[in-house]
């Protein structure tokens, strides 16, 4: 399985917390969030591509 991560927009909702941060690169739980979405991708069993 191939899987593709979308990483645009501004983050309106998350204007405090990702003001000067791109929105991907926020930290949540002490990691950013993109990095914690492709850990979990690394998981999946029949994951074989990841582009961000």
């Amino acid at each position: 399985m191939q899987a593709v991560i979308l990483c645009g927009g501004k983050g309106m909702r998350m204007r405090d917390a990702a003001d000067l941060t791109p929105k991907p690169l926020v930290e949540v739980g002490g990691m950013p969030l993109l990095w914690q979405i492709m850990r979990y991708s690394r998981h999946l069993p029949s994951m074989t591509s990841l582009s961000v």
